[in-house]
């Protein structure tokens, strides 16, 4: 069609949608019951010593000589004798230890008497720019743990201390456990993990200080830390942990490794979740655009794609599968033309996000048992998706896009690079990077791209295992084989509760909850919070036996049997989503069409814009947007 000069028709393409898969990126959170302090007294303790004295009493006088008595005459008194007291042969009292049996001693029980103290000091585990902007100096982890034994008339050699679980919240991060098997405690005797036996070097009228390293996994929620007041909290066995943190030295870097695209990385974050990840970078390009000589190394033009086969005995155990896809600008030093990095390494410290060219969405145009060159060819740059193919197995891909995509950095990014980091930027060095920086189209997804596929299990507390292959685009190949590391199982004494949250047809929509603690002391409270879920209403009709009839909300006790482990069952029923798709013309502001869909969760909606945008070009019109990419698209778990 001829478009007269000068005038054109512009449509302007909003969709009022939340994809799926985009809103499936929550974090999974593992509730772990604290460790409630023992109100009873330790039962056996060492007895007083029991003296016992003999006395010996001599019945031997000391002999003296007694003069004669006169005869009694009369009107004459008589002349006493003198007598000296006996003295006693006293013997040197004997003092006895009364022999006891060894005695097992729970951990929380010595902290509540002041026998055992505990420390923790803290390191830095990451920094990014989500953390520096909200006031944050980083992510932090427990380094090492400090155990004091105080004088104390309770312990003795061979008696034995059994251990708990270490727990610290974050602000931000939730809570995470520590189990003390990584602890080594050699000093004060024989350590199997779980108890300590007193060996022979423990004195208990000394003090006796043992640490020991935490690997840096250990628990593996990390801990948001304040700058300037500790936003964790640490408790070990039900008492408070004071604790300590640590920093990182930064030193500057003037050169790194060129362009790279990492293979298929696998994770295990210590909460029973595994992820698949990956990214791009070349930083050799970054630092050439700071000496105003931009030159991209080798990046592929042509859009990367990433894909993973998971078998059928590894998808059946799934839950759900969340992506992210972040961009960032490496940190710069105060002069502004040197990037972050850690001392000892090669790689930049900090990160500052730089906008996205295009957000990431979920993409239900590839149909189960899609071939590699089916996904490749019709997916759209920064698209995803999850098929769940006819013989049970999964697969997974991710477009990348073009990673050659350039853009101008824009000079809010640049400052936060300079100036806000952990040191104090400098105005000449500013200067210098927006100089370089803003004048200068740079490619951001080569520089630094990182991209996740978060896998949640039915049940995180046991260990599940991926299975699968790993190809790209770059003809890169990997054998995947990963098992997930659960959080730490409870201590002994504990007992184990299990909360499954189900829909009408028995699919788990979340991952199971496993929470431990103490029979005796301990309640798990379920609350309407937890049992409020997107895209889903509870089944009232169907409640667990003591469950609020309005609410479902349920307080319950631990199991007092060993190792018994109680499950609770919640069922849900899915709620009819829904999908608006308006096309309007940016020109007028007209409204131009609006097209409504309803389905469940995951459903593929069938419905894409390529038609009807195709139907608007020939009458005209030119595409400003099109947030779907031409996708078809899924039921979110909202309208």
């Amino acid at each position: 069609m001829n478009r007269e000069k000068g005038f054109r028709k512009v449509l302007l393409f909003g969709l009022a949608l939340y994809v799926v898969g985009f809103g499936l990126g929550q974090d999974v959170t593992h509730s772990y019951a604290t460790e409630a302090s023992s109100d009873a007294t330790l039962t056996s303790q060492l007895s007083s010593d029991s003296e016992s004295t003999s006395s010996q009493s001599s019945s031997e006088t000391l002999a003296s000589e007694t003069p004669k008595i006169a005869p009694e005459t009369k009107g004459e008194s008589t002349n006493p004798v003198k007598v000296m007291p006996s003295l006693a042969k006293t013997q040197t009292p004997v003092t006895q230890k009364v022999a006891r049996a060894a005695t097992t001693y729970k951990i929380q029980d010595l902290i509540d008497q002041g026998g055992v103290k505990t420390t923790v000091t803290w390191d830095i585990y990451s920094q990014s720019e989500d953390d520096i902007s909200q006031g944050y100096t980083g992510t932090y982890y427990p380094k090492v743990i400090k155990f004091s034994v105080l004088p104390n008339n309770v312990l003795q050699p061979g008696d034995t201390i059994s251990f708990s679980v270490l727990r610290y919240t974050g602000k931000l991060s939730g809570q995470g456990p520590v189990t003390m098997a990584s602890v080594s405690l050699r000093e004060l005797g024989q350590y199997d993990g779980k108890s300590l036996v007193l060996g022979s070097e423990y004195v208990p009228d000394k003090a006796v200080d043992a640490s020991s390293d935490l690997p840096k996994s250990s628990g593996g929620v990390a801990t948001l830390t304040n700058e300037t007041t500790p936003d964790y909290t640490a408790a070990y066995a039900g008492s408070t942990i004071n604790g300590t943190k640590s920093s990182v030295t930064v030193i500057p870097a003037t050169h790194f490794n060129g362009f790279q695209v990492t293979n298929a990385a696998v994770g295990s974050d210590k909460k029973g979740t595994l992820t698949l990840s990956g990214y791009t970078k070349d930083q050799t390009y970054f630092q050439s655009a700071l000496d105003g000589t931009p030159n991209l190394k080798g990046v592929p033009t042509a859009n990367y794609v990433r894909i993973y086969r998971i078998d059928k005995e590894s998808a059946q155990n799934i839950n759900k599968v969340s992506f992210d896809l972040k961009t960032y600008m490496p940190a710069l030093m105060p002069d502004g033309q040197h990037m972050a990095a850690k001392a000892g390494t090669t790689g930049p410290m900090l990160f500052i996000k730089a906008p996205a060219a295009v957000p990431i969405n979920n993409s239900g145009s590839v149909a189960a048992d899609a071939t590699d060159d089916e996904i490749i060819a019709k997916t759209s740059p920064q698209t995803y998706g999850v098929l769940h193919n006819s013989d049970g197995s999964m697969t997974l891909y991710l477009n990348y896009g073009n990673l050659t995509r350039p853009y101008e950095l824009p000079v809010d990014t640049i400052t936060k690079g300079v100036m806000n980091n952990s040191w104090d930027g400098t105005q000449e060095g500013l200067d210098y990077a927006l100089n370089r920086l803003s004048n200068n189209n740079y490619s951001a997804l080569a520089t630094s791209t990182y991209f996740t596929m978060n896998i949640s299990f039915n049940d995180p507390s046991i260990e599940n295992t991926v299975q699968a292959t790993y190809k790209d685009t770059l003809n890169n190949t990997e054998t995947i084989n990963q098992p997930s590391s659960p959080p730490s199982a409870s201590t002994d004494g504990q007992t184990t509760i299990k909360v499954h949250y189900a829909d009408q047809n028995g699919k788990y929509i979340k991952p199971i909850e496993t929470h431990y603690g103490w029979p005796d002391t301990d309640k798990l409270q379920i609350t309407t919070q937890d049992l409020t879920i997107p895209g889903y209403t509870l089944d009232k009709s169907n409640l667990p036996k003591g469950a609020d009839p309005d609410t479902g909300a349920l307080t319950l006790s631990y199991p007092k049997e060993a190792g018994k482990v109680d499950d609770i069952l919640y069922r849900f029923i899915q709620n009819k989503q829904k999908i608006d798709v308006t096309y309007v013309d940016d020109t007028t502001g007209k409204q131009l069409a609006t097209d409504t869909m309803s389905g469940v969760v995951d459903e593929n909606s069938k419905y894409n814009t390529q038609t009807k945008l195709a139907a608007y070009e020939k009458q005209g019109y030119q595409l400003v947007s099109d947030e779907t990419n031409g996708a078809t698209l899924l039921f979110s778990d909202q309208d």
